[in-house]
């Protein structure tokens, strides 16, 4: 049975204090946030309310420049005043950033031909970003927006290239997607893979699983954490999302699916020099609910597994099916709300079934998923490692932020 501790930390201290040790067969607590008061607050998101408070009080340029939305944010208040980013049609959402984004994607370039390869790259990484706001929240192979689809081409584009031109080794491939189930979007399966470009022999892998609206070519700071580490990073999509060949509704088809991506990482092992005994996974926000998964059905080939952001059952109750629809196969959303509860992993058996080594990661205060959802994990089958942070939100950030580099520095260093 694995470390079952509760521990709780204060942000600034980083101290830790533990709880009693949950017994993985223990009744489950009184529900913490869900369907109380605390998991309805959205005051601390004001961004909610209006394009313009968006754009004043939570603006971050990730791996862009601020002046590239300036224009585009101003297009959207001056259309849609008063209006939230949340009640958009998603090609009057997308329409905006294309050509701003292709007008950062001419001036990299322009760098890479002038020979500038530092910049270009830089640069290339801007436009990228300007794209990818372009399909937020969602876009995957069931979404009917073609402007969010041309974002998502021209995104990869721009990424693929800044990566090309970067200081880390970087390849797309598509791996075969094995005994695909009927239905399938595709017989691959998309992954970026980056490196050091001096790989270590052995190195350790790790299997990043993207989210619900970032996907394998958003994921950029901590793949640069991870690379300069001595890792060799996958990014995938999670079911329904960006390219991936599958959505979530059929609950038994995903095991394919990462089978397919573990057979493939054993087969490259010797010629890309990564040691498939040292394979980890790692899932981020709704990408956490697929960690659950593989932690079971790849239990046997997977050394340890980190769900940041859990979702797993409570996330599925009606109260909260709204931006999953999609990413389970379903154009209706009210079909979704009737069916989300099959989706519960604890009604599925799977958090009573064997896993690899579980760490669960989150904030006490996420509004997101209910922070029951990653205490579940605690108790139930071979249980998990809790790190929940107090006063944080979803993810635990940034308090979450000092852990996870720590946790993956004691994995680089561990035989």
């Amino acid at each position: 049975m694995h470390l079952t501790t509760f521990s709780l930390s204060r942000a600034a201290a980083f101290a830790v204090a533990l709880l009693p040790v949950l017994s993985a067969h223990a009744a489950e607590p009184t529900h913490l946030t869900y369907r109380t008061g605390k998991q309805y607050d959205y005051s601390q998101y004001p961004w909610h309310q209006s394009m313009e408070l968006l754009w004043k009080t939570n603006w971050d340029p990730l791996w862009g420049n601020h002046s590239d939305f300036e224009s585009i944010m101003g297009t959207l208040m001056e259309r849609y005043p008063g209006q939230s980013a949340n009640d958009f049609d998603d090609d009057k959402w997308a329409e905006p950033f294309l050509e701003p984004g292709q007008h950062v994607l001419k001036m990299a370039q322009e760098y890479e031909n002038e020979g500038l390869t530092d910049l270009a790259s830089k640069t290339y990484l801007r436009a990228a970003t300007v794209f990818r706001i372009g399909y937020f929240p969602w876009y995957g192979l069931m979404s009917h927006s073609h402007l969010k689809a041309k974002a998502w081409r021209l995104e990869k584009k721009a990424y693929e290239a800044g990566m090309r031109l970067g200081r880390y080794a970087f390849e797309s491939v598509s791996i075969p997607f094995k005994d695909a189930p009927s239905g399938s979007f595709s017989k691959n399966v998309p992954v970026y893979i980056t490196g050091p470009k001096r790989t270590p022999a052995s190195s350790k892998v790790v299997l990043m699983i993207a989210g619900l609206d970032h996907y394998r070519s958003g994921q950029l700071t901590e793949v640069a954490d991870l690379c300069d580490q001595g890792f060799t990073v996958i990014n995938v999509d999670m079911p329904g999302t960006g390219d991936a060949p599958i959505t979530g509704k059929k609950p038994e088809d995903d095991a394919k699916l990462w089978r397919s991506i573990m057979d493939w990482i054993h087969a490259e092992a010797g010629r890309r020099r990564w040691s498939k005994d040292d394979v980890y996974a790692w899932g981020t926000s709704t990408g956490s609910y697929w960690s659950v998964k593989i932690s079971r059905s790849e239990r046997r080939r997977l050394k340890g597994v980190l769900t940041q952001g859990t979702a797993s059952h409570y996330t599925f109750q009606p109260d909260l099916w709204n931006a999953l629809a999609g990413a389970f196969g379903y154009d209706d959303k009210l079909e979704f709300a009737e069916q989300s509860k099959r989706y519960s992993l604890r009604d599925q058996g799977v958090l009573d079934a064997k896993s690899a080594p579980v760490t669960v990661v989150n904030g006490m205060d996420d509004t997101v998923f209910p922070i029951d959802d990653s205490v579940l994990l605690a108790t139930h089958g071979d249980g998990a490692t809790l790190r929940l942070f107090p006063g944080q939100g979803h993810m635990g950030q940034p308090a979450s932020g000092e852990f996870i580099a720590a946790f993956w520095k004691q994995v680089a260093k561990s035989g």
